[in-house]
């Protein structure tokens, strides 16, 4: 008859951390054709003085750049047309007076540097 030796802490703990890594990396291998299929990043690397100011939400990167033209020129009326109907209650209505934009704010917002966009599907868990 053989007696087993009870297993220390570490050899327990490091046993289950392989048993939850094989689970995750099990449970999401035949997913991950469809999750790069659905999440795309597109390199951009310049700041927003270097898009022309127009009202344009034909594309995420469009729309950032159009929200950004809205707060740096002050045009609060302007929001209620860029954001979804979900959040358009946080945003002011059309008849909302315009506001006044400091010039150091002016130029944060036209220095920022836009590094790339992310662009993703949201799924349903059902």
């Amino acid at each position: 008859m053989t007696v087993r030796k009870p297993m220390n802490l570490y050899d327990l703990v490091m046993k289950m951390i392989a048993f939850v890594l094989l689970f995750f990396v099990n449970s999401f291998y035949g997913r991950t054709q469809a999750l790069s299929a659905d999440f795309h990043t597109i390199p951009v690397n310049k700041e927003i003085k270097d898009f022309p100011d127009r009202f344009d939400v034909t594309s995420p990167l469009n729309s950032f750049l159009t929200y950004n033209y809205i707060n740096l020129t002050g045009k609060n009326g302007c929001y209620n047309k860029v954001c979804s109907a979900a959040n358009l209650a946080y945003f002011p209505d059309s008849t909302a007076r315009d506001t006044k934009v400091s010039p150091e704010e002016r130029a944060r917002y036209l220095n920022t540097l836009i590094h790339e966009v992310n662009i993703y599907k949201i799924r349903s868990p059902l």
